[in-house]
């Protein structure tokens, strides 16, 4: 089989992202990881929702929208 034959995809994440591109994707998709898994881990330790579930729902949900 020919490696370029047209089923086979070329090499990297999506063909449009250069290399640069694609290691940038995957940072930030490791820095969202992060970032969530320190907003659930807040949200678990809540003890007064009405106090602090505000800022701490707030602080989760801009750093999932800004990435």
């Amino acid at each position: 089989m020919a490696s370029n034959s047209a089923n086979e995809r070329p090499p990297g994440l999506h063909p449009a992202l250069s290399t640069r591109q694609g290691f940038a994707l995957l940072e930030e998709s490791a820095s969202v990881r992060i970032h969530l898994r320190g907003t659930i881990d807040d949200i678990r330790e809540i003890r007064y929702v009405s106090a602090d579930g505000h800022s701490v729902f707030t602080l989760g949900s801009i750093g999932a929208r800004r990435r």
